[in-house]
């Protein structure tokens, strides 16, 4: 095997460690029967101006990394924190928003990223950016499909 291949097998191998790592950290927090649809991650992030205020920017103007898990059920929102050393780590549940409440899922798309925004029928909405293009169609997508319905 070539160092090619090698890094390649190493790059994969580290990829599905991450995404059972995200798994397991939605599992703990399912309902007895209920089924894992569709995952992504996604991150909020404050006002452009906050960001570019060299003091208040470094103290506020981090982005927020979250999980977004569609179950059979419901949408999980799951705050996380990063570690360098152990990866994602599951901080708090943000919302659990049962399918029947949502109002819609609508994926915004850009040159390079996309986002995700999920509204309520409560009115309250929940905005996700610096998603690959992919992903927020395919989350939307899925959860359309759990729903039972378009959420486009």
């Amino acid at each position: 095997m070539g160092i090619k291949e090698s890094v390649g097998q190493a790059v994969g191998d580290a990829l599905e460690r991450g995404r059972q790592h995200l798994e397991t950290i939605i599992a703990s927090r399912l309902k007895p029967g209920e089924k894992l649809v569709a995952f992504q991650l996604g991150e909020t992030k404050p006002p452009f101006i906050i960001r570019i205020i060299p003091v208040i920017g470094a103290l506020f103007g981090q982005a927020k990394i979250y999980l977004l898990a569609a179950t059979d059920r419901r949408i999980l929102i799951l705050r996380l924190s990063r570690s360098l050393t152990k990866g994602h780590q599951f901080k708090e549940v943000t919302a659990s928003i049962p399918l029947s409440e949502l109002s819609g899922v609508e994926p915004s798309t850009g040159m390079l990223t996309s986002s995700i925004t999920m509204r309520t029928k409560g009115g309250e909405a929940y905005h996700f950016v610096d998603m690959l293009k992919s992903a927020a169609e395919a989350f939307t997508r899925d959860v359309g499909r759990a729903a039972g319905t378009s959420k486009r």
